[in-house]
């Protein structure tokens, strides 16, 4: 018989989430060996950002299992039984792109066969830092200005808490806060309303010439900052 190289077939690209495993199995994503001319393989697994793990490893020698880079060698339908059970686990907090790149060796005519699958880890909430490193944002709404609006609460340099309003950008920059009303107390839900017009709620901290209490606010992105306050 002809000798041939093993053939490898595996889904071309995965997106994969950041610290989430990631598992190759059904159809569309399985990986799975073929060899004409041969029935003992030596299958290598290598990834550069994550590990690789085989569930099921029945009739196989395996090395290095769990890690960025594992040998399997057996018969070629355990091989295959091994690869319906590949787990890719990307490197704690790591986003970006990975490769898996497969190799099998057809121990008895030592023919090789390769092929690889381009992995994308992305991390399914991007995250942006606050204003201020104490902040503490309670709502989040969709301005017609393009922007994400939310409400923040933080302590000044006077250590009074401080109500404000800010907006992100879809680049992740923050502006400065808005603040609204008098030092005390915190912004709490905000929504867009008609015409663009964003409103929230707030609660005035107690002092000791008035007890706690709340309102109304709305403001119009780009109007110069000009907040209404409704009591």
């Amino acid at each position: 018989m002809l000798s041939v190289a093993p053939i490898i077939t595996a889904p071309p690209n995965v997106n994969v989430y950041e610290n989430a495993p990631y598992a190759f199995t059904g159809v569309v994503n399985a990986i799975r060996v073929k060899d004409p001319s041969g029935t003992a393989e030596q299958l290598t697994l290598t990834v550069s950002h994550g590990t690789l793990a085989l569930g099921t490893t029945t009739g196989l020698t395996v090395t290095d299992n769990g890690t960025a880079s594992l040998t399997a060698s057996g018969p070629l339908a355990s091989i295959d039984v091994a690869l319906a059970t590949l787990t890719y686990t990307p490197s704690s907090g790591y986003s970006g792109p990975d490769t898996l790149d497969i190799s099998d060796k057809d121990t008895d005519d030592n023919l090789t066969g390769t092929n690889s699958v381009a992995i994308t880890v992305t991390d399914p909430v991007t995250q942006f830092p606050l204003p201020t490193a104490d902040g503490t944002p309670n709502g989040i709404a969709a301005g017609s200005d393009g922007n994400i609006w939310f409400t923040d609460s933080f302590t000044n340099a006077n250590n009074v808490t401080i109500r404000a309003i800010d907006n992100i950008t879809p680049a992740g920059t923050i502006a400065n806060p808005i603040l609204v009303g008098t030092p005390g107390g915190v912004t709490q839900a905000i929504t867009s309303g008609p015409g663009g017009i964003l409103w929230f709620t707030y609660s005035t901290g107690p002092s000791i010439t008035a007890p706690a209490s709340g309102g109304i606010g709305s403001y119009t992105p780009g109007s110069n900052s000009y907040i209404t306050n409704i009591q």
